[in-house]
This record gives C-alpha cells, sequence and structure tokens, in this order.
C-alpha cells in the first residue's frame, strides 16, 4: 500500500507500509513496553507510524529503510500545524534493503 492510499482506510484497519524513515525521536519506555515514534516517506506521502521495540537498542535510525505493519488511528489535530492527521500506531517492522 501507498501512504497517499490511506486515506481510503478506516480507523483500526491494519496497514502495511514500505518506505524511507526521514525523522526518527528517541525510544520512549511505557507500561505496554518500549516504543519509538517515526516518520515514513514513500514516493507519494509521508506518515507518522509508532513502531513497537523490543528493547531500547532496537530503535530505528533516519535514513533506514523499513517495512512496518500496524492499524491506522483515528483523526487527530497536529498540535503544531493544526491539522488534522493519523497515524499508524503498534508497528511490527523490519529492515528492508
Amino acid at each position: 500500500m501507498k501512504i497517499e492510499e490511506i486515506s481510503e482506510r478506516k480507523t483500526k484497519d491494519t496497514i502495511e507500509l514500505e518506505g524511507k524513515v526521514i525523522r526518527a525521536n528517541d525510544p520512549s519506555d511505557s507500561e505496554y513496553g518500549w516504543s519509538q515514534r517515526i516518520i515514513l516517506r514513500d514516493d507519494t506521502g509521508e506518515m507518522g507510524c509508532w513502531l513497537n521495540l523490543d528493547t531500547k537498542d532496537d530503535k530505528v535510525a533516519k535514513g533506514a529503510s523499513i517495512k512496518l505493519e500496524g492499524k491506522l488511528s483515528a483523526e487527530y489535530t497536529d498540535k503544531r500545524t493544526g491539522k488534522l492527521k493519523r497515524s499508524i500506531n503498534g508497528c511490527k517492522w523490519n529492515f528492508v534493503e
């Protein structure tokens, strides 16, 4: 699937994407385990995604190519831009060469 096709999907649909990481935040630990927020880019757009990590050291770096699968969030308002956005949450992922 391409990022531009996500607008046709419903909340909680399973989404599979492949692309390049253009932004990678530091991993964070919570009651649900380690996670990391990234921005993934393909040739049609950009998408915020939350990756599941086994440990803090499993983090993904900016520039990495990955394939992921997760659930589409409900729309939310971006605090910085005021625009409606969605993200992909609880992503299982792996590196792509």
